[in-house]
């Protein structure tokens, strides 16, 4: 750490001694450091969100603004207040959306190399300039591994382009968040853009308390042939985790098990043992699960405009998080584990370099921009594990992923102007390296000698050809062709593990293989005066895909397949009446694929017929061997859509009415499909904003109708005669009331 530091703080002082100069003219930075679309994606199915959509939009988090786009579905384990436990899911990977769409802040990468989800709270919202969602493989030969899905980068504001802004929000269940951001001159060519964000909520779930913070101090310098910025963020949080709620039993069987105090309330429980733990009201209630998580990261990084034809671009960045996740087992003090409690500890420590070059020319009369980049990260990891704070299993990981590529991403202009052709190639080297610590005293140590150290690398590529077609002023079509790669980062081999708590383990499953993908994506954009249109249809094929199943951890599926329609518009009634929305087909199913189930511990009983023909009549499920062909992926919606109507009342007094329909979804864990579905629901917003001399303010309620809903659930991982149509579920926010305000000072 303490190098890297001193890396950036040399690198710091250099540029500016270098590029200081006594011009005044403040010129409006290329931001080519922060995205990676200027040389574009062509054929790639792309949308811009402004500051402006976020301004306006009546969502709260920044998840539930980029779900209303089509093809991104969201899905959440806690509640909307907060985003912490938020997952975008782009082009529906279920389960394990969260390691197949890169998030990016600025261009660097927020995933991590453990399964983690991305935690959306850490970027204040009023100091996002854009958001960028490209869908789609093509993202994997920018973006690189992880990006099979796409990849969604957020941009924040320079100190030009912010005022002086604060923000409260209000909601209900004593839920409070506030948003200061402060730009602060230091001449006509440099200033610094501070940023804050508070929230604190009881959230609708009983004992799930949230307390987060978020900071983001800019410093940016912006002249003639360069821009030159450096960023810090620093977030932490603190939650409760009350757990699932239990689902009855769907087959008519009494449970038998502490499930029964779980059905009582929102509170996740601990049973009165003995014979009253049948009875309501006797169950005793325990402090929950909880997690604490803090990061800080440095970003320092400038752009240089050498000519008016080529320019180049260099950031290097580090961030530290650290989380810790405790099991209660007793009745602990929150933040205070007893001996009983099992806990989880985490470190990652992350470095990245990254350099770009932009060059423009001509071939022969028809401009073309070459872009040519090099990417580098390498991560320390540790993770300590136990199932007692005093009586360890010897659950000591230390690992280094490191990763190297090289990219090119492409375009040139067609046909006097008529069409952009792009096409674009990555070569990427992974290394991984892991070892256990290991302790002999330890009374639960499980095995007698250490596991060697485990090491390997491996090589893959992306790649991408598109062609964007002008039909005419109003019309374009496009078409491509992209391949796409996810490797196993080091948590996923850690938890293939039998035993999680050693690593690396002897399983042959450990040696996971890489996951790759190719897609074909046709669409249109048309854009007139009333109507803007961008839609598309898609189909991609993925081999080896990684995904967590219970009685195999992390393994390798057979092929699947998945294709779909998304289509975003904006249609202007008339001068007052407004209409926004999305609309998402998606079919994800196994293509071809064998898998034996024998006994409760056997894998998972799967074929193509019908589910009865999977059980018995006391639904006891069938050994045997079964095709998996035509089964669908689990927590993956077929439709969905979002429909937003924009009534301006007056001037700048304008009323929000919103639907939105998610179709229903099969449970996770659920690979046989035959678990009662995740059922479909609609979602009704109101909303009424206005702006004056004193302020902008939005008064509105979510889920007006009170509808129960959830978005995420497991079924029972035996599947034993008493537990079919037992699920863990989620429930996420009734009926809540929102006011926010906000105030340009």
């Amino acid at each position: 750490m303490s190098k890297f530091f001193l890396i950036l703080i040399i690198f710091s002082l250099t540029l500016q001694h270098t590029f200081a100069d006594e011009q005044t003219i403040w010129i409006t930075p290329s931001e080519s450091d922060y995205s990676r679309l200027s040389t574009g994606l062509a054929g790639s199915n792309i949308s811009i969100i402004t500051s402006e959509d976020i301004s306006n939009s009546k969502n709260s988090t920044i998840p539930e603004i980029i779900s209303s786009y089509a093809g991104v579905q969201m899905r959440n384990l806690g509640n909307n207040v907060n985003s912490t436990q938020s997952t975008l899911d782009i082009r529906g990977f279920g389960e394990s959306a969260k390691n197949n769409s890169v998030i990016l802040l600025n261009g660097r990468r927020l995933n991590d190399i453990d399964m983690a989800g991305v935690n959306f709270s850490m970027v204040p919202k009023d100091s996002i300039k854009r958001i960028e969602i490209i869908r789609g493989g093509s993202a994997s030969t920018i973006y690189g591994d992880g990006a099979v899905g796409g990849a969604i980068n957020i941009v924040t504001k320079n100190v030009s382009d912010t005022s002086n802004l604060l923000n409260v929000g209000i909601q209900s269940h004593n839920s409070y968040s506030t948003n200061l951001s402060m730009p602060i001159d230091i001449d006509s060519k440099s200033g610094i853009l501070f940023s804050a964000s508070i929230n604190e909520s009881d959230t609708y779930r009983q004992r799930s308390d949230f307390e987060g913070e978020s900071y983001l101090i800019r410093y940016n310098r912006e002249q003639n042939n360069h821009d030159f910025f450096l960023d810090i963020n620093d977030n932490s949080y603190s939650q409760l985790l009350p757990g699932s709620r239990y689902v009855p039993n769907l087959n008519g069987i009494t449970p038998s098990d502490n499930t029964v105090c779980n059905l009582l309330s929102d509170s996740r429980t601990a049973f009165q043992k003995g014979t009253d733990y049948f009875q309501p009201g006797k169950c005793l209630v325990r402090d929950p699960d909880y997690a604490k998580f803090e990061t800080i990261a440095i970003t320092v990084g400038a752009d240089f405009e050498i000519n008016n034809l080529t320019n180049f671009n260099i950031s290097l960045a580090n961030r530290d998080k650290e989380q810790k996740a405790f099991q209660a087992k007793g009745a602990s003090t929150v933040g205070n584990p007893t001996s009983a409690d099992d806990f989880n500890f985490y470190k990652l420590d992350t470095d990245y370099l990254s350099f770009r070059t932009d060059q423009k020319t001509f071939v022969g009369d028809n401009l073309a921009s070459l872009s040519l980049g090099i990417d580098v990260q390498e991560t320390d990891y540790s993770k300590k594990s136990s199932q007692s704070a005093t009586h360890p299993y010897g659950g000591f990981v230390y690992a280094s992923q490191e990763g190297r590529a090289i990219y090119s991403q492409n375009s040139i202009n067609l046909i006097n102007g008529e069409s952009i052709l792009s096409f674009g190639i990555r070569l990427e080297n992974a290394e991984y390296k892991a070892r256990e610590s290991f302790d002999p005293t330890l009374s639960k140590f499980q095995f007698s000698t250490a596991r060697s150290p485990y090491q390997t690398k491996m090589n893959n590529h992306a790649g991408n050809i598109g062609v964007e077609y002008i039909l005419n002023n109003e019309n374009k079509i496009f078409v491509k062709y992209a391949e796409a790669f996810r490797t196993p980062d080091l948590d996923a081999r850690n938890a293939t593990c039998a035993n999680s708590y050693s690593f690396p383990c002897a399983d042959p499953a450990f040696f996971l293989k890489d996951q790759t993908s190719d897609e074909i994506e046709f669409g249109i954009r048309h854009s007139d005066n009333k109507l803007n249109l961008n839609a598309s249809i898609f189909e991609m094929n993925t081999l080896n895909e990684i995904r967590y199943i219970p009685e195999k951890n992390n393994t390798n599926l057979d092929p699947i397949k998945r294709k779909g329609l998304n289509i975003d518009f904006d249609y202007s009634l008339d001068q007052k009446v407004n209409l926004t929305g999305s609309f998402s087909y998606l079919d994800a199913h196994f293509t071809s694929g064998y898998l034996t189930r024998g006994g409760f511990n056997g894998t998972y009983a799967i074929d193509s017929v019908t589910a009865v023909n999977r059980m018995d009549s006391s639904r006891n499920l069938i050994d045997g061997t079964y095709t998996i062909a035509g089964l669908k992926v689990p927590l993956v919606a077929e439709y969905t859509y979002d429909i937003i109507l924009n009534y301006l009342i007056a001037e700048k007094t304008n009323l929000k009415l919103n639907m939105s329909f998610v179709d229903d979804m099969f449970v996770s864990n659920d690979q046989e499909n035959i678990e009662p579905k995740i059922p479909s629901y609609y979602l009704f917003d109101v909303s009424l904003n206005s702006e004056n001399e004193f302020g902008k303010w939005s008064i509105g309620v979510d889920n007006m109708f009170n509808t129960s809903y959830y978005t995420f659930a497991v079924a029972s991982s035996t599947h034993a005669d008493s537990s079919y149509g037992r699920q863990n579920m989620y429930p996420l926010e009734r009926r809540s009331i929102i006011f926010d305000y906000a105030y340009e000072f």
